[in-house]
């Protein structure tokens, strides 16, 4: 169903206990289950064909809020230049953060895509300190993974926002379709993007019950663009519109917005860190198999999920740290340099940083399956 000035709805029919059970019996907890919206429903042709259309009407704004015009420089820290944007009277944030980074088209198109939960919510927590969880509810493509051969990317998330230090404040809740391209501009130079927008959907209900206020977003992302005068770096530019709704004193609103500008911050460090940890396995036979680059918090550990579904296959795998050290494990018949042939199953690599009391690890992986036959 649609109308001229909203969203178009899928209907799904549902008894009153199945409500009742959202909001009175479903807790909250985190990380939040893959099924904590229940049963969520596919999106139809011409969801897809509205959704492309009004993601694609948002690129310009994005573009524009890349210029001076309507913001005011605030200040340069961490190597980020900070402006704030212009709109009195509104309730809505405008915040740009800018800087230059080294990088390739490859790790810059890594940082746009986030095709599944797992990748939206390792990327989410290097990036952004105010993200707490997440879900992707919905992609387009749906074969979509995580490199430039599925551009055009349509996804639609959810994710909670908050303090990461216990607050009275409530924690927010967003909404959004995001939409990541590559284009070209009137000189015919490449501007890599991702931009998204609150959207409302069935499946994602007020979750006041929950103390979360719902926030909105709009023409927020980041644009990527290589320099002329400086090869091999681009500039990296984070815009954030916000509106975070409810009541909320000035100085959290402030705080969250010059977190929001240091995301830039995080991402030079991600993209470089990426591009040194690729040196440091360039002897290891990746065979271009992308690297993947996160933290493991103290006294916590992280699995690397691997799904074969060819028997008598070969798991490649490599890894390194920042400077600290990390257990590993790896389960499966028998290990040669790194090699492990398996027969068709789920697997995982498991980073264990349990004994760490002090130090959170940065870790950077890859992995490729091979399907040829092999000979135990």
């Amino acid at each position: 169903m649609s109308w001229p000035d909203h969203y178009p709805l899928s209907l799904v029919v549902r008894s009153e206990q199945g409500l009742q059970d959202l909001k009175g019996k479903k807790r909250l907890t985190k990380p939040v289950p893959y099924d904590f919206f229940g049963e969520i429903p596919t999106l139809t042709p011409e969801d897809i064909k509205h959704y492309t259309s009004l993601a694609h009407s948002w690129v310009k704004g994005l573009l524009d809020a890349t210029t001076d015009e309507g913001f005011e420089y605030a200040c340069t820290k961490s190597n980020v230049d900070i402006y704030q944007g212009i709109k009195p009277g509104s309730q809505v944030h405008l915040i740009r953060g800018s800087t230059r980074v080294k990088a390739s088209k490859e790790e810059s198109i890594a940082l746009m895509i986030a095709p599944t939960t797992e990748s939206f919510r390792h990327l989410f927590q290097m990036i952004d300190v105010n993200f707490k969880d997440g879900l992707v509810l919905h992609k387009f493509p749906t074969s979509c993974k995580a490199d430039g051969d599925h551009l055009p990317f349509y996804s639609i998330k959810w994710a909670i926002m908050g303090s990461p230090v216990p607050s009275p404040i409530w924690d927010r809740d967003v909404c959004w379709l995001e939409y990541a391209d590559i284009i070209h501009d009137n000189e015919g130079k490449e501007i890599g993007f991702g931009v998204g927008s609150t959207i409302t959907r069935p499946e994602c209900p007020n979750l006041e019950h929950h103390k979360l206020v719902r926030a909105e977003i709009a023409c927020t992302g980041y644009v990527f663009k290589k320099c002329d005068d400086d090869p091999g770096y681009m500039d990296v530019t984070y815009i954030i519109q916000a509106d975070p709704k409810g009541l909320i004193p000035k100085w959290a609103v402030n705080k969250f917005a010059w977190q929001q500008a240091l995301n830039v911050v995080r991402i030079k460090m991600i993209i470089e860190g990426t591009l040194q940890a690729k040196e440091k396995m360039d002897h290891q036979e990746r065979n271009n198999a992308e690297v993947v680059g996160f933290v493991v918090p103290k006294r916590q550990i992280h699995k690397v999920q691997i799904q074969v579904t060819v028997p008598n296959s070969m798991i490649l795998f490599g890894f390194c740290s920042e400077h600290h050290d990390i257990g590993f494990i790896n389960r499966a018949r028998l290990e040669q340099n790194k090699a492990v042939l398996v027969d068709a199953g789920q697997y995982a690599l498991v980073f264990d940083n349990h004994y760490s009391w002090i130090r959170s690890k940065q870790i950077y992986y890859w992995y490729r399956v091979d399907t040829q036959s092999c000979q135990f």
